[in-house]
């Protein structure tokens, strides 16, 4: 700030900046001497004893009598080092508080001041343009200056550690997916463009599809060599049919067996040229069965031919309803009347029970009645 022409009178924030530092560096200054003064009453100085440990030292003084002592002085000036670190540390806050990236520069001033001594404030401060408008630039120069040292000393390492016979062979296709990781930095994931996708290190799985064609592939190579092979049986069997019909000897059982070993193997032969033309035909009928299948499930008055409507179908109609309204009804009294008719039925066959019952009862009671007449 000082630089740019600010001082403790007309910048308020500078001059209350350097209070609040002077009061901490005092304070340390403070907790030092606390620290150091007992030590030295008690112990001597370098370890060693007082030469009178019955009497105490003239130069031993209270704690309260330092404090009173440490707060009177006055603060000590900042050095220009510590003025220096003081402002790249305020330049680094402003920053970081309106979201823009530190520069190495000022981030290595604040940390590392010995190896910029070299360079002055208006260098780092200049620095910050720059720096926030080519993140990427300067991200994907250092990438590129880094991957090839970063591949070679890769590359050294595995040679030192395999066999002679294994680093005589050149890898001229192969790149370590370690290089593309780059070291991180504050300012690298301000974009998404910095966000690089890295590949997997991982074998990458087997494809379905390629292997299904890769079947299909062994299978049309083991059905060609297989033609071939019985092209050839069968020529070899024609000459030697025509040799036995040229000696006249088609009677013999040789000849039998080797008529019907042609057969056969042309038979086989004929099946397998006919192996593509029953494939297509396979397919043409599924591909037919599924445009042919009505998909009446789903929409079934799509497949329904719309009658046009006329008075007399209304009237057929409303004829139709009525006469089912009346066998409804006519069911419905069916159904009572017989239910009446059975619970009647049930109430006379219990009555009758129930009269039995009480007539036996009654014949019971007269015979006993007059048996005990007869024994008086």
């Amino acid at each position: 700030m000082q630089t740019h022409g600010a001082t403790e009178a007309n910048n308020p924030e500078l001059a209350q900046t350097l209070r609040e530092f002077q009061k901490q560096r005092a304070q340390q200054m403070q907790q030092r001497n606390v620290a150091t003064v007992p030590s030295v009453g008690l112990g001597g100085i370098n370890g060693s004893k007082r030469a009178d440990s019955g009497k105490t030292p003239s130069s031993t003084v209270p704690k309260s009598t330092m404090n009173a002592q440490n707060s009177q002085t006055p603060p000590t000036p900042l050095s220009a080092d510590e003025l220096r670190s003081l402002k790249y540390q305020i330049l680094a806050f402003k920053l970081i508080s309106r979201s823009l990236p530190v520069p190495p520069l000022l981030h290595q001033a604040m940390f590392n001041p010995n190896q910029i001594q070299g360079l002055s404030t208006q260098d780092i401060v200049g620095s910050i343009p720059s720096m926030t408008g080519n993140i990427i630039e300067a991200s994907n120069n250092h990438h590129t200056q880094k991957a090839p040292s970063t591949a070679s000393t890769s590359s050294a390492d595995i040679g030192s550690t395999s066999n002679a016979t294994v680093s005589n062979i050149p890898f001229n296709s192969y790149t370590n997916p370690h290089t593309y990781i780059k070291p991180v930095h504050s300012y690298s994931h301000e974009s998404r463009q910095q966000r690089m996708l890295i590949p997997s290190i991982m074998l990458v799985g087997l494809d379905p599809v390629e292997i299904a064609a890769e079947i299909e592939r062994d299978i049309w190579y083991k059905s060609q060599l297989k033609l071939r092979d019985l092209e050839r049986e069968i020529n070899i069997l024609d000459q030697r049919i025509h040799e036995l019909e040229h000696l006249n000897n088609t009677n013999n059982n040789e000849y039998e067996s080797l008529k019907k070993e042609k057969k056969r193997t042309k038979i086989e032969y004929m099946s397998l040229k006919a192996l593509s033309v029953q494939r297509k035909l396979r397919k043409e009928r599924i591909n037919v069965g599924k445009s042919t299948t009505l998909s009446t499930s789903t929409d079934r008055t799509a497949f329904k031919r719309m009658k046009r409507q006329s008075a007399r179908d209304a009237r057929m109609t409303d004829r139709l309803e009525k006469q089912q309204r009346e066998e409804r009804r006519r069911k419905q009294i069916q159904k009572d009347l017989h239910s009446i008719i059975n619970h009647c039925n049930e109430m006379q066959k219990w009555h009758r029970t129930h009269q039995a019952k009480l007539t036996k009862f009654g014949r019971m009671v007269l015979n006993f009645h007059s048996q005990i007449k007869k024994e008086i």
